[in-house]
């Protein structure tokens, strides 16, 4: 393995550890809300919140916009 594909996999490990981990939390406070009590009835419906709210920090709502995560990190990093 490459250094750049070894740094890339450890990045996209972090990413995904970190994604986890906040969307964990999010779901974890959503399910206190009656909107959300139903996510918390079973395993299977927790994984899906889980992995819903891990897919909408990684990906773009619309063609062409940035990932929240992203812009998150990118607005963290430019501050001085």
């Amino acid at each position: 393995m490459t250094t750049t594909t070894h740094s890339h996999k450890h990045w996209t490990d972090k990413r995904g550890h970190v994604t986890t981990t906040i969307a964990t939390a999010a779901a974890v406070e959503l399910k206190r809300h009656s909107a959300f009590a139903s996510c918390g009835k079973s395993v299977e419906a927790a994984d899906r919140l889980v992995g819903a709210l891990r897919n909408h920090l990684l990906e773009p709502e619309r063609e062409g916009d940035v990932a929240p995560l992203r812009r998150w990190i990118q607005q963290y990093l430019s501050q001085p």
